[in-house]
């Protein structure tokens, strides 16, 4: 008995697939500009971040870095900030220690996002600060407005879910701002 005919096309090696339509070789072809570039800038950033930093899209827009960590970092932060925390209120202070457990534990599996409802503490010392540190606390990071109005020292209503996506380099410094001025805001 012979096997019907397969309409599923054979396998061929990437290579000659991005070779034979030109949509899939502009693919390739951005996304070796985009190594390139980001092979430039490389020896530019500091030696901590290096790692943490991956080429990003290259398109007609521009081109962007893409900071995987940045939940990351600010976990690391966070758990550094908590240790110099003073609070008087015992349940504030016994909140305090509870986040930065759970945040060591979240920190080392890697996911510092299941520490968010830990968090809440926070709001109690500085709600500002509080949803800040949601945004960066999170599978897929986020700037809040909350956090850029820390930044440029607003005193204005802030949105509460504005945000806007961590896409640049810029950015990622904002967020390095940011947690630098977290210990002063937690301890007004």
């Amino acid at each position: 008995m012979s096997r019907p005919a397969s309409s599923v096309p054979l396998a061929q090696p990437i290579a000659r697939a991005l070779e034979s339509s030109a949509a899939l070789a502009r693919l390739g072809e951005r996304m070796r500009e985009s190594n390139a570039r980001h092979a430039a800038i490389l020896e530019a950033l500091p030696e901590g971040l290096r790692a943490h930093v991956k080429p990003g899209p290259l398109d007609e827009a521009g081109w962007s870095l893409l900071h995987k960590d940045v939940s990351l970092y600010a976990a690391e932060q966070l758990i550094s900030t908590l240790a110099d925390v003073d609070c008087a209120d015992r349940d504030i202070r016994n909140g305090l220690v509870a986040l930065r457990r759970t945040l060591v534990k979240q920190r080392d599996a890697g996911t510092p996002w299941r520490a968010r409802d830990a968090a809440e503490v926070l709001a109690m010392l500085d709600v500002t600060a509080w949803i800040g540190v949601l945004g960066l606390l999170d599978e897929c990071p986020v700037l809040p407005a909350a956090l850029t109005a820390v930044l440029e020292r607003r005193t204005t209503t802030v949105s509460a879910t504005e945000f806007a996506f961590i896409s640049t380099a810029a950015q990622i410094g904002d967020v390095r701002i940011f947690m630098m001025r977290l210990p002063d805001l937690l301890s007004r």
